[in-house]
């Protein structure tokens, strides 16, 4: 069973040549996805705008995204945007888990792409959990990824 962890970090105290950048990695992995990338935050805010745009640009070269934010605020572009690509794109679905599931909660913070890799941290896709606060996540890959996967599609 072959399995490689990477430790993953955002914050200025964090910062050290042995720990990878949380978004420079989640970047790789959505250039690296050859089928489908799966995201879980539990908030989205109008400072990961990058994010949505690499979601259009994986959407357009024909991935299957799935997002499910705990939450959707109306007021934010961020929010309008993906209600857009949802309407463009049969290969996008997005999932509001406190509306699908009322009273219940996701806060889980995790990207999985093509079933294989995985990150998984502390890190919600806002500008403080991308680059403000010190978050730490891994980068995980191996056949567990998987099991992630198969959980993630069943939200």
């Amino acid at each position: 069973m072959s399995r490689n962890v990477k430790i993953l970090t955002t914050g200025n105290h964090l910062k050290s040549r042995n720990f990878r950048n949380i978004e420079t990695v989640i970047q790789e992995l959505f250039d690296d996805a050859h089928e489908q990338i799966h995201l879980v935050t539990y908030v989205i805010t109008d400072n990961t705008m990058w994010l949505i745009d690499m979601i259009e640009k994986s959407l357009r070269r024909g991935r299957f995204v799935k997002l499910i934010v705990n939450e959707l605020n109306p007021s934010l572009k961020v929010t309008q945007k993906l209600f857009q690509l949802k309407k463009h794109y049969e290969n996008f679905i997005l999932v509001e888990f406190s509306k699908k599931y009322p009273g219940e909660t996701i806060h889980a913070k995790t990207i999985v792409v093509d079933r294989r890799k995985a990150v998984i941290g502390s890190m919600n896709f806002t500008w403080g959990g991308m680059v403000g606060n010190h978050e730490i996540g891994v980068l995980i890959e191996g056949p567990e990824i998987e099991d992630l996967a198969y959980a993630l599609d069943m939200l």
